[in-house]
């Protein structure tokens, strides 16, 4: 069991390291709710981010391989190189997702992000197999949403790992849905590339995931506008700090182990 250091929530201190966050938005998403490359930049700005990864919605307009999404990233990103890092979405249901898979990595997009519930496939879909095969033949990293609405996924993920097992991954809300189940496929495998990201998860799940991951596999994330860039900073922080969490290891979470992603390092 975790023991922490009590008050774990503190005021906002300086910072001796840098923040990339690994899930950010741009665009409107069918529920209505909408960010701007713009309004992420302020965000950043008041939050003290360096980087952050930005990927579409789930839009209305996305069509079958969102196309008009994944042009509306490129756009930021050509805007703000040093500080957008570019993913494209894709819906493995339909096969557009090859030519637009093949035209984003040529653009320059660091990685793939996948939505199961969203998008309405099981990770073990044959065709989001072909996903996932695609992506790990490409070196290509993919964060996927393994948080609300997700259920029981371990086995999947374990299965998963053991037929790619050079493929990066990164899991979405920290597969918060099945944690044991997925902290133990994870265990099971000899893969230095597979990470647990932050977003919205609460702080009682944060405090077990870093007493129960190393912190080489943990990423930050925001998930904003649905969360809260500079509270998720600081609430990561004074717990990962609680913990004992050393600074070349705070430094891994918060940028270091993404970028290292990112590499294939």
């Amino acid at each position: 069991m975790l023991k922490l250091k009590m008050p774990f929530l503190k005021t906002e201190a300086p910072r001796d390291f840098e923040v990339w966050d690994c899930h950010t938005h741009i665009g409107t998403d069918r529920d209505g709710l909408s960010l701007e490359a713009e309004k992420l930049l302020q965000l950043m700005k008041i939050s003290k981010l360096q980087k952050c990864v930005a990927f579409p919605f789930d839009e209305v307009a996305a069509g079958e391989d969102f196309h008009a999404p994944n042009d509306r990233i490129y756009k930021a990103f050509m805007k703000y190189p040093d500080r957008i890092i570019p993913f494209f979405r894709i819906n493995p249901n339909f096969p557009a997702w090859k030519n637009e898979a093949v035209l984003r990595k040529s653009q320059g997009f660091k990685g793939i992000k996948l939505h199961p519930r969203a998008q309405k496939f099981k990770i073990l879909d044959p065709k989001a197999k072909e996903v996932f095969g695609w992506a790990s033949e490409n070196k290509i990293p993919i964060l996927m949403h393994t948080g609300l609405g997700m259920g029981k996924i371990g086995l999947d993920v374990r299965k998963l790992l053991s037929e790619f097992g050079s493929l990066r991954l990164i899991f979405g809300h920290a597969g918060i849905a099945d944690l044991d189940n997925v902290i133990d496929a994870v265990r099971s495998v000899d893969n230095r590339h597979v990470y647990f990201e932050t977003s919205v998860v609460k702080a009682y799940d944060l405090i077990d995931l870093i007493d129960r991951v190393e912190a080489d596999r943990i990423i930050f994330g925001s998930d904003v506008p649905y969360g809260d860039m500079e509270a998720g900073v600081q609430l990561l922080k004074d717990i990962a700090e609680a913990a004992d969490i050393d600074s070349d290891a705070l430094a891994n979470i918060f940028k270091n182990n993404l970028q290292r992603c990112l590499d294939g390092r």
